[in-house]
Formats: structure tokens, sequence, C-alpha cells
């Protein structure tokens, strides 16, 4: 389940991210494939093919200040391969991971582009250029639920 924050700009939220530090965990990068055959992904260990299974979108507006929420219920089926078609695009994506505990059901993703020529291990939280941002859980959660939304609004509130 993923959660999208709905900003104006994203670009703003770079000088913020700073902010965030306190709860980094971690960060990894994810080389995606799009090709006729599908789209795949490559993460450090394994390569997947991906089927999308849409469902429902929830619509949260204004739930922290002015920040709205889009809650996401599709799914998406990862099929371990072992090969990728040689007519593809690729672009690599360096995720940003936040947590407020090793408890959280949910955890913060900031997702970047990046260049894989000149990857570098950790970058400056201030110098991150976001493309997507968004919470994940890996069980449905009701955001409405005094904890989770505590939570959430933790975060919110350092990206306001």
């Amino acid at each position: 389940m993923k959660i999208y924050i709905i900003f104006d700009n994203l670009l703003k939220l770079s000088k913020q991210f700073v902010l965030l530090e306190p709860y980094y965990i971690e960060s990894y990068i994810v080389y995606e494939i799009f090709s006729k055959e599908g789209m795949y992904i490559i993460d450090s260990k394994n390569t997947f093919k991906l089927n999308n299974t849409d469902n429902r979108v929830i619509h949260f507006k204004n739930y922290y200040k002015n920040i709205s929420l889009e809650v996401d219920y599709s799914y998406i089926n990862k099929i371990k391969v072992y090969q990728i078609p040689n007519d593809h695009i690729q672009i690599s994506y360096k995720y940003f991971v936040f947590k407020l505990s090793s408890n959280s059901k949910i955890k913060l993703i900031i997702q970047t582009v990046c260049d894989t020529e000149n990857i570098v291990n950790i970058l400056p939280l201030n110098s991150i250029i976001p493309s997507d941002i968004y919470f994940e859980s890996n069980e449905d959660i009701d955001l409405n639920n005094h904890l989770i939304k505590e939570e959430i609004n933790v975060f919110l509130s350092h990206l306001n």
C-alpha cells in the first residue's frame, strides 16, 4: 500500500529533507527497465518482471494542514526472471527510507533519479532532488487511526 503525498512542487521540499535525518534508515538503488514486453526492476540481488494490478485510490484532502494524501491500494506482483529484453529503456532510482522507529508500520520513501555513472553511497540530504515521495506499508492501515495519523503527521510537519 502506497500513500502519496500531494505537493505542488517537489523541488521546494529539498531544503526540508535535512530535518528528516534523525529518521533515516537506509538508501538503495533500483534500476527500472521499460520494454514492449513489460516493466522490470533490478535491485541489488534480483531481477523481476512486474505485473501491476490496479485497485482503488482514496483521496484525503488537507490530511495535515494544507497537505493532501492519496492512498493507492493497487499492488505489484513480482516474478523473478533471469534476463531482460535487449530493446529497452533504463531509469536508475535511488530511494531514501525513513522510519520513526523500528516498530513503525509505515515508512517514508523519497525517490530520486540517479546518475549511475556517478553514484555516491550517501548524498547529503539537503542535496536530494526528489522525483517522488510517499509513505509505504506492507499491510493495510487505517489513516484515521490515531497512532498512524500521529506518525504520518510527524513527517508531514517536517516537510511543510
